[in-house]
């Protein structure tokens, strides 16, 4: 049995770890790869012989930060085979602070540093709305922060001087909308974009199958158009949902996860 758990650096992973390791009473043999070198694949064939080396029936390998590790992937395969294969004792247990195909080959393209960023929690650029795809392949992306923090880091501005631009204000809400979607819903059941026609564009547009529902964010932004509407009538069965600005309030919608308002019917 393997377990992957992956998640931004400081979000608990290995005191979850710790937590099993607690419950299940096993040996356990734990290891990090975050040391300034990344480690080859044998320092994975290593703790793997050690804790075959522990004694019990079952007992616990917990390797940390294992994208790190060049090669990674082939080696657990082989390893995880042998160990199916003579009905072994290893349980595995890895967790990542970014998406396991990190290591894999990424192009020199924008969509390939696009995905990089996106798999690190960084950064994402969703793609545009169509019905029955899902997302439209090859448009250009909109950008969507995972943190508002990196924005403000950036901006230098101070919160009364971002806060008295209207402008800059409404984008910063928004992006804390987009980026509220993207670290609460799951992206195997939700896939969240945007849309646009003509001069109407929907801020959001959360799908699951041939369900999609538009969300536009109200926050005083100037010159910003609405195109709920227009996204209506070209998708009539789409459920439109405004936040902030007489719609859900922001801080209502912070609160809790977008789930409990997606799935009311």
């Amino acid at each position: 049995m393997i377990q992957v758990v992956i998640g931004p650096r400081q979000v608990g992973k290995s005191t979850a770890a710790a937590e099993i390791e607690s419950l299940l009473g096993w040996p356990t043999q734990s290891a990090t790869a975050d040391d300034a070198l990344p480690p080859g694949p044998e320092w994975i064939e290593t703790h793997w012989q050690a804790a075959r080396s522990l004694p019990g029936r079952r007992v616990l390998l917990v390797l940390d930060e294992i994208q790190k590790v060049v090669g990674w992937s082939g080696v657990v395969k082989r390893l995880w085979d042998e160990e199916a294969k003579t009905g072994g004792k290893v349980r595995v247990l890895l967790l990542g602070s970014s998406a396991l195909l990190v290591q894999k080959g990424l192009t020199t393209t924008l969509a390939g540093y696009l995905q990089l960023l996106g798999t690190a929690f960084l950064v994402s650029g969703l793609e545009l709305y169509s019905a029955g795809q899902g997302r439209k392949r090859g448009s250009s992306p909109k950008f969507v922060h995972w943190n508002n923090a990196l924005v403000s880091a950036l901006a230098r501005r101070p919160f009364s001087q971002a806060r008295a631009d209207a402008a800059w204000w409404g984008r910063l809400v928004e992006n804390a909308v987009g980026g509220w979607l993207l670290n609460s819903l799951s992206p195997t059941e939700w896939e969240v974009g945007y849309w646009r026609k003509a001069n109407a564009e929907v801020d959001f547009v959360i799908s699951r199958g041939r369900e999609a529902v538009a969300i536009e964010v109200k926050s005083g932004r100037p010159g910003k158009p609405d195109g709920i509407a227009a996204f209506c009538r070209t998708y009539p069965r789409a459920r439109p949902v405004i936040i902030g600005g007489g719609g859900l309030p922001l801080e209502e919608f912070f609160a809790s996860s977008p789930e409990r308002w997606l799935d009311q019917r």
